[in-house]
């Protein structure tokens, strides 16, 4: 990408945070230096190449999914409009939209899937890859010692406007790369932009709902949540006893 590029997309998201950001203008400036950074650096990766790392027993792709397209090639409805969102959630359908509409910061951060995507028998994630359950999502969590310990080790190094006080632990040791990307509503408003990361899970409630995972500067852990909402997605693949670590 080209340095244009990278510059359009670091004052998108800067005019995003700083929406909600109550920071003085020093803060903003070493926001907007950390986001030119981080675009210049951030890695990406085609359909064919998931980077991932090996965590136990999975293999847990670094990045957010990125996908248009069901297993079977079928497409996945972009929706923009709140009505349009909101309908999707009542009809069950699944849909997928960037944050804010805004396709500079799903450079970044990827797409945000309704549950009803992320559950469609056609299959979101790519051959060879599913979606986790909750129970993976814990395991994850204790991995890295849970709580605020695996916040630390998880979280990416940029882009959290709200972190830990007195943070001892380097920021994305294990290389997680925790994004803060925020999430959307069911009724189609858009929220919690670099102060946490939420992710879908395929597990679901009794009582219509499905359980995301949360990340935030004091809390990590699963979440009974609106199945109509809109959360990033990891995917994990199992790996052979052979290789793991």
């Amino acid at each position: 990408m080209c340095k244009k590029k990278y510059i359009r997309l670091t004052v998108s998201i800067v005019l995003l945070l700083c929406c909600s950001c109550q920071n003085d203008s020093i803060e903003q400036e070493k926001l907007r230096k950390e986001l030119q950074e981080f675009m210049e650096n951030y890695h990406r990766s085609n359909s064919d190449s998931i980077p991932y790392i090996i965590i136990g027993n999975r293999g847990w792709s670094t990045k957010n999914l990125d996908v248009i397209t069901f297993r079977n090639g079928d497409t996945i409805p972009e929706v923009k409009s709140s009505r349009e969102w909101l309908n999707a959630c009542y009809a069950h359908k699944p849909a997928w939209c960037y944050f804010q509409n805004d396709t500079s910061l799903g450079k970044c951060f990827g797409k945000l899937y309704n549950w009803y995507a992320v559950n469609d028998p056609r299959y979101l994630a790519p051959k060879g890859w599913r979606i986790p359950s909750w129970q993976d999502c814990v395991e994850l969590e204790n991995y890295f010692g849970g709580g605020l310990v695996a916040i630390q080790k998880m979280r990416s190094e940029l882009l959290w406007l709200k972190k830990q006080p007195n943070d001892t632990i380097s920021a994305d040791s294990c290389g997680f790369n925790a994004l803060p990307g925020g999430y959307r509503q069911k009724f189609g408003k858009f929220d919690d932009l670099g102060y946490a990361a939420h992710w879908w899970t395929k597990s679901f409630t009794f009582d219509d709902g499905g359980l995301s995972f949360r990340m935030d500067s004091q809390f990590l852990g699963v979440n009974n949540w609106n199945r109509g909402n809109g959360c990033y997605v990891r995917i994990i693949k199992d790996i052979p006893r052979m290789i793991q670590f």
